[in-house]
């Protein structure tokens, strides 16, 4: 396990898993972390957010679409996929906002989550938890940006936002896939990447 210090707040290296982590010391409360959030204010009225979302769905999250039901994992204040993906049966979850727990006791066949796992506490329990809810061969479609080596992590810019915990590379998506039971379908090696359930 490596270490360093940044701007006072303590970061973990480890070399089997290849995740960064953030010292638990320098998380933020609950409380802090949705008066973040409500500092978006994300809008499908708007016509630049509007356009932002519909060429990150069609961009990324549309070609590996099948047939289906959708869960959007992390959704905000704004449940973007139910207004976008019309022809597909789309549900939503948000800690914050949107605290459906039913989600938990279905399965779909695609979980789509955009720029949420970086706040993980527990991000491997939470891709376990990924893996039971998906079905057979279900898409596990995830945006979060990937990780620059530890010896460059600090001027990272990703690692500015004080709700940012944990994160990731290809080589953590490789540890998470080959330890839980996923194949990963496809990456652009920057911020988005396709697992299947197998």
């Amino acid at each position: 396990m490596q270490e360093k210090i940044i701007k006072g707040i303590k970061y973990l290296y480890d070399e089997l898993t290849h995740f960064v982590i953030k010292d638990p010391n320098g998380y933020v409360s609950l409380e802090d972390e949705k008066e973040r959030y409500d500092e978006h204010h994300n809008d499908l009225n708007d016509s630049n957010y509007h356009a932002y979302q519909t060429k990150i769905l069609e961009q990324y999250i549309r070609p590996y679409l099948k047939k289906g039901n959708v869960l959007e994992f992390g959704c905000g204040q704004e449940r973007v996929l139910e207004a976008l993906l019309v022809d597909y049966d789309v549900s939503s979850y948000d800690l914050f906002y949107h605290p459906n727990e039913a989600i938990f006791e279905q399965r779909f066949d695609h979980i789509i989550t955009i720029e949420t796992v970086e706040h993980f506490k527990h991000p491997f329990d939470e891709f376990i938890r990924f893996h039971r809810l998906l079905n057979d061969q279900g898409h596990l479609i995830v945006m979060t940006q990937f990780k620059p080596p530890f010896d460059l992590f600090d001027d990272w810019w990703y690692i500015r936002d004080k709700t940012h915990i944990c994160f990731y590379d290809l080589h953590v998506f490789e540890y998470l896939a080959k330890t839980i039971g996923f194949e990963i379908v496809h990456t652009n090696h920057k911020n988005f990447i396709v697992l299947k359930k197998i």
